[in-house]
């Protein structure tokens, strides 16, 4: 048995290393892994030859979870994780088509624990590392008289982290993943510019799957997403801005959904809270769920508390089972 979806995801941030219970959802929905939501940062595609050694490092801690509803999931609830990230890319100093051709490495370290009512656990090693073998820098060009600079990446994810499907916590997906994406940005003055990227993703299917899902085999959905930034140069050497997160949707007010609907927010379908809100969407007879306290999963013999989302491809709110940290 294998099953399939697609979505759509727009918003802004990096998820590396999920944490997901064994159970999914009752309906079996097939979780996208964590990806790269869009790391677009100040002046994100002015580039050229050389070497770029990064090194991110986080911390997330919780010690609580919340519904849909932003009221409290029951029982005792936690999170922590850290992870360190390095990334190392190089172009070349010749040009191939008129740009500069390149590659890249990010290498995840990760430590997370995760405690839910059905148990805990932890995880600890490298997780999924992201590899290109093309980055290319497009050549200088200008828009409406403005310089405009841009080019294209094609990430590939390999399933290198620690993967068990039993296990309540772990540190890879099981899928490969190719998650190119096109980035440009703008000088619209000298001071003022603003960036942005436009993401594609592709799974491989997962011959491992959690037992409640189902099924043999799985096959994530394919997303498009995008994240953009702006900022405005204070002094040569510090820039000021913000990010922007663009929310899917169907809705904005109740009186968009008909007679007897109303409009929610929804977290993803795959990372719960940690994902944040993703989207409005309107509620309607045929969901399966209106509330977070109507997912209690006891199908594989303990009871298991989900939260309440908006599923794109039924296109009904249903419960699911899926948490991350990163």
């Amino acid at each position: 048995m294998r099953t399939r979806g697609f979505a759509l995801v727009a918003g802004a941030g990096l998820a590396v290393v999920t944490t997901s219970a064994t159970r999914v959802d009752a309906q079996e929905h097939v979780a996208l892994p964590p990806v790269n939501l869009g790391g677009s940062s100040f002046m994100d595609a002015v580039g050229g030859p050389g070497l770029l050694v990064r090194q991110a490092v986080g911390v997330y801690e919780a010690q609580r979870f919340v519904g849909s509803n932003g009221a409290d999931t029951p029982g005792s609830n936690s999170v922590f994780a850290f992870t360190s990230i390095t990334h190392l890319a190089y172009a070349a100093p010749f040009k191939v088509l008129g740009g500069y051709w390149g590659g890249e490495v990010l290498v995840p370290v990760v430590y997370a624990s995760v405690t839910t009512p059905v148990g805990s656990g932890s995880i600890g090693g490298v997780g999924d590392i992201t590899f290109s073998p093309v980055i290319w820098q497009a050549p200088n060009t200008t828009v409406l008289g403005r310089p405009f600079f841009q080019f294209v990446n094609l990430d590939v994810v390999a399933p290198t982290g620690e993967y068990k499907s039993s296990a309540l916590v772990t540190a890879g997906s099981n899928v490969w993943s190719f998650n190119p994406f096109y980035a440009f940005t703008w000088l619209l003055t000298d001071r003022l510019e603003t960036s942005w990227r436009l993401h594609y993703l592709w799974n491989s299917v997962n011959n491992s799957p959690g037992p409640g899902y189902g099924a043999t085999s799985i096959q994530p959905g394919q997303a498009v997403h995008f994240n953009g930034a702006a900022s405005f140069a204070i002094v040569s050497w510090l820039r000021a801005g913000i990010a922007d997160v663009c929310l899917a949707g169907n809705c904005t007010v109740d009186s968009d959904c008909g007679s007897g609907g109303y409009c929610s927010p929804s977290y993803g379908t795959s990372c719960g809270a940690y994902g944040g809100v993703v989207g409005y969407f309107c509620h309607t007879a045929k969901d399966q769920c209106t509330n977070d306290d109507q997912c209690v999963d006891s199908g594989s013999g303990y009871s298991e508390t989900g939260y309440c989302g908006y599923q794109p491809t039924t296109g009904q709110w249903t419960c699911f089972y899926s948490f991350c940290a990163g």
